[in-house]
């Protein structure tokens, strides 16, 4: 009996190191699957920053395009007001360029008084466009690149993305004006302009009736100065 009962006990002590290396083994599995899936979210994340990246380069890319290929770089040498400036060009030559489609309040012109806003309009320009920078100028289409004066049409960039004709209309401080075929390649993109700024009422819009089709009504900004 005694010879049976320690074979009896080895038998046990067999079993229960069996069972304690089963159990050990499907620890270590489920272990090593917990780590697979860490590394598999690790690696979707990363998959995902990827994609992301991506589509930002993208985006960059598609902002590149709609750059102009026409674009002439020249150094401002002065500015008169909101919309007339003078620059020096590749060739070493001094224009003045009337900027397309765009009209700001006059604060130069002879025998007519400063315009509201016209101040704040020429401020705008010698900061945006300050004397001795390099900026850019998309002229109007052959045939039509000069004004009755001799001044040479064409959309102004402060940088090769940022056209300022578009910055001054959003601000308020000009309006879409001297609309002439054929030279109306950015006349949608600044109508767009012109509606936001006349929708958040900035600058030129705050005054009623100020704003016309033919100009500005110093009329309708005394008498609305004078009510305010």
């Amino acid at each position: 009996m005694r010879k049976k009962f320690r074979r009896g006990g080895g038998l046990a002590v067999l079993m229960i190191a069996i069972l304690a290396v089963a159990v050990d083994q499907h620890l270590t599995h489920h272990a090593d699957m917990g780590m697979t899936g860490v590394a598999t979210s690790s690696t979707g994340k990363n998959r995902t920053d990827t994609e992301g990246n991506q589509q930002n380069a993208d985006e960059v890319i598609d902002k590149s395009a709609t750059v102009p290929q026409n674009l002439v770089p020249v150094v401002v040498t002065k500015v008169t007001d909101g919309d007339t400036i003078h620059v020096r060009m590749p060739d070493g030559e001094d224009k003045t360029i009337r900027m397309l489609l765009i009209d700001t309040p006059e604060d130069v012109k002879p025998n007519t008084p400063v315009e509201p806003f016209a101040l704040d309009a020429a401020a705008f320009a010698r900061q945006a466009l300050p004397v001795g920078k390099q900026i850019y100028i998309e002229e109007g289409k052959p045939g039509h690149t000069t004004d009755k004066y001799g001044r040479l049409l064409a959309y102004v960039y402060i940088t090769k993305t940022d056209m300022y004709n578009e910055d001054v209309v959003r601000k308020g401080l000009a309006r879409v004006a001297y609309v002439y075929p054929p030279n109306t390649d950015h006349l949608a993109e600044l109508e767009a302009d012109q509606s936001y700024a006349k929708a958040h009422h900035l600058g030129i819009w705050t005054i009623p009736g100020y704003v016309t089709s033919k100009g500005y009504d110093l009329q309708a900004a005394k008498k609305w100065q004078g009510a305010n």
